[in-house]
């Protein structure tokens, strides 16, 4: 792709067609996905959006998932993805207690580079 993504418009347009387009029709049977498509379709907030260091935005991964459930939070990339310098557009949209879907753009070149799901409660 390598298009620098510099507001954060474009990061949630990018990150909103890649989850809607891409990843949740791979995965049709799972209910934190489907959840996820539909806070994503209906957008009844929102989402929050800001650049950060690939560094920080790991640390919030795992401070919000805890560590040893970050790999089943993860439907695109590892969490490895994320060791690396530069920065990155953090896109997420909250559902509250209905759970939510997160994920980062390379601010550099424009691609997703993880994308996580938040359960119920």
């Amino acid at each position: 792709m390598n298009n620098p993504v510099t507001d954060s418009d474009k990061a949630e347009e990018i990150f909103r067609n890649f989850f809607l387009n891409t990843l949740a029709p791979q995965f049709p049977d799972n209910e934190n996905v489907a959840r996820a498509k539909d806070l994503v379709t209906r957008q009844p907030l929102p989402p929050s959006t800001k650049k950060e260091s690939f560094e920080s935005y790991k640390a919030q991964l795992e401070q919000t998932v805890g560590v040893s459930a970050v790999s089943k939070a993860i439907i695109y990339g590892k969490l490895s993805d994320l060791q690396r310098g530069g920065e990155c557009w953090s896109v997420s949209y909250s559902g509250m207690l209905t759970g939510g879907v997160s994920g980062c753009i390379d601010a550099a070149t424009g691609e997703p580079v993880v994308v996580w799901v938040t359960p119920e409660g």
